[in-house]
Order: structure tokens, then sequence, then C-alpha cells
């Protein structure tokens, strides 16, 4: 059940009007590919761009409003959920579809030099 005074809030980082122009646009894209593969290549990377503008100001966007929130400091537990929704973000940007985040490799161990390590 909802705290009351608490946001509920989703990870919607594009609305589905949008979302639904953006897979349009990228539809065209990949249909121009077969007549012209280097115009097709710069609009998808233009289109890429223009995606990322979109999240980048959706994400301000909601920063702001976490700010607004009842008129003064949001509570603890609200900035609990928004923290929570800005890690699902965050992994998704990074990590895409994978459920979990790979952890970054392990350097190799140091080789023990020891004279008693190598006799023995």
């Amino acid at each position: 059940m909802p705290m009351p005074g608490v946001r509920q809030s989703r990870t919607v980082l594009v609305d589905g009007a949008t979302r639904s122009d953006f897979e349009r646009r990228w539809e065209s894209v990949q249909g121009e590919f077969v007549d012209d593969p280097s115009r097709s290549v710069a609009h998808a990377g233009s289109l890429v761009t223009d995606l990322l503008e979109r999240l980048r100001s959706n994400l301000s966007k909601r920063g702001s409003e976490l700010g607004q929130q009842g008129g003064g400091d949001p509570d603890t537990e609200a900035m609990r959920l928004e923290l929570r929704q800005y890690k699902a973000i965050f992994h998704t940007l990074l990590h895409g579809d994978d459920v979990q985040p790979k952890a970054p490799p392990m350097p190799p161990a140091p080789a023990d030099r020891r004279p008693s390590a190598m006799n023995g």
C-alpha cells in the first residue's frame, strides 16, 4: 500500500507517443539502407543523438520535479524511491537488457615470488 504523500513513480524515460515517433523514425532509417547505406547510417546516428537528448531532458525534468514535491524538501522515503528509479535507469543505460550488472574483470593476482614458494 502506498504511503500518503509519497509519489509513486515508474521508470518511464520516454512517453508512449514519443516512443512511437522514434520507432517510426527508426523504421524509416532502416528502410533507406538498401538505397543509400551511408545516408541511413548518418540518419541512425542523428536519431540516436535525438533520443539521448530527449532522455537527458526528461531526466533533468524528473530531478526538478523531485525537488518541488510538497513545496519543500522531499521526505526520505520519497528520495529512497526516487533513488531506486535512478538506479534502474542507470542500470538500463549502462547494461541494456542484462538482468544483472556484469562485474568488471578482476586483475590477475600478483605472482608470489618468495623463494620458499618457488622451491615448494
